[in-house]
């Protein structure tokens, strides 16, 4: 399991950012965008293992089934890689909230905490997907189609999960107080 990487941030803070945490209200707004940080840092990681432990896996699996020419489920599963793709990009390019200066556009340290533990509990989904995935390229490189059908099932619930819980969290963003990207 990786580290929380709130507390990586706050390690690494140079000496300007710790001068901004004595500085009256400035002290909230860096508290604030550390965790903003920290929350990007944590999404880039799941868009990244995302693409290079599923999304290479399912591409392996692509070519071993039309190496084998099995074409028809090899349509499957270039679905569940297109569907993988989409949810790279909305992990990647989630909300992450305005913690700015001005009290009209701030959103509490607790919100943007919130929002990060969201993003945490989906590593757990991700880990499920990446072991089926693994599961699914062995079939498909063993030419294993029973399995292979039963796997691509398994994954598309895992999917559909992950697409659930990433709608989940925009709902989450946008009802925290104070967000200024609140849709109207």
């Amino acid at each position: 399991m990786m580290s929380d990487l709130r507390t990586t941030v706050e390690d690494n803070r140079g000496m300007l950012k710790k001068i901004q945490l004595v500085i009256p209200r400035y002290r909230e707004y860096r508290l604030r965008e550390d965790l903003r940080i920290a929350d990007n840092l944590l999404r880039v990681y799941l868009a990244d293992t995302l693409h290079s432990h599923v999304q290479n896996s399912i591409e392996r699996a692509i070519e071993a089934l039309s190496a084998s020419n099995e074409l028809n489920v090899l349509g499957e599963v270039g679905k569940i890689g297109a569907t993988v793709k989409g949810l790279e990009a909305k992990i990647r390019h989630a909300e992450q909230g305005y913690s700015g200066i001005s009290p009209a556009d701030v959103i509490s340290e607790k919100n943007l905490n919130r929002l990060y533990e969201y993003d945490l509990k989906i590593i757990t989904l991700l880990a499920d997907l990446q072991r089926r995935t693994e599961v699914l390229l062995n079939c498909a490189e063993c030419n294993n189609l029973p399995e292979l059908r039963k796997t691509l099932i398994d994954m598309r619930k895992m999917t559909d999960t992950l697409s659930e819980a990433l709608a989940g969290r925009r709902t989450l963003h946008m009802d925290i107080p104070g967000n200024s990207s609140k849709e109207e």
